[in-house]
């Protein structure tokens, strides 16, 4: 005989608004977890805030230093760049002043050379002056004395010609008479040199002591003037 199955008895239904809040109770939970929510909402916003100003501050911080740094090292490298263009300035002003001290030194070695000639010239050239005047004076002076010569000698000449003879009642009385030298023969005559001109301290010479002797009338004859 199949078995049957044991009849339960029927249950009754259940109610389910039992187990679920009413609408002031999910009013109220929700205003809790809302106001939960934005004080979490705020602790979180301040604390992001909070964060967010340590953030700049610390990049901040790390900017002025970094550019400190740089400043720094701009610093540096603008003092050692200057350093060198003063370097290089002292040598360029040492090369310049140098170059000129050598050209000024060359100008007055050159001055100095110019103007030792231009007074050796100067001298050579009053040399020449003064012995040109003494040639002049000097030949001017023989010229004179040439004159004078040949004057005395045409009035010794004639003097003794005018000269009358001598008287026979006085034999033992000597007369005097001009006799000429005799023309032709070789004899030779001393002739007439003029005294040396006083020439300057260098080329002066100790005059000599000469005695005046007339040349014969026919060809006087003169010695040539000598500058000693």
């Amino acid at each position: 005989m199949p078995l049957q199955p044991h009849a339960m008895p029927p249950m009754a239904p259940q109610v389910g608004m039992a187990a679920m809040p009413d609408p002031a109770a999910i009013a109220q939970q929700r205003d809790s977890y809302t106001k939960c929510l934005d004080e979490q909402l705020k602790e979180a916003t301040k604390a992001l805030d909070h964060q967010m100003t340590y953030s700049k501050d610390m990049l901040y911080a790390k900017a002025d230093q970094d550019k400190r740094q740089h400043s720094m090292q701009v610093d540096q490298q603008v003092k050692a760049q200057e350093l060198s263009l003063t370097q290089q300035y002292n040598e360029q002003l040492m090369s310049l002043q140098q170059q000129a001290a050598q050209q000024k030194a060359a100008l007055e070695q050159q001055a100095m050379q110019l103007s030792m000639e231009y007074q050796q010239k100067s001298a050579q050239e009053e040399l020449m002056k003064k012995q040109h005047e003494m040639q002049k004076q000097q030949a001017e002076l023989q010229q004179k004395m040439q004159h004078d010569m040949m004057a005395f000698v045409n009035q010794e000449v004639a003097a003794g010609a005018a000269m009358p003879p001598p008287q026979a009642a006085q034999p033992h009385v000597q007369v005097p008479s001009f006799v000429p030298p005799l023309v032709g023969q070789h004899q030779q005559m001393p002739s007439y040199v003029p005294p040396v001109v006083a020439q300057p301290a260098t080329y002066m010479q100790q005059p000599q002591q000469l005695s005046f002797v007339p040349p014969p009338a026919a060809a006087p004859a003169y010695g040539t003037p000598m500058i000693r």
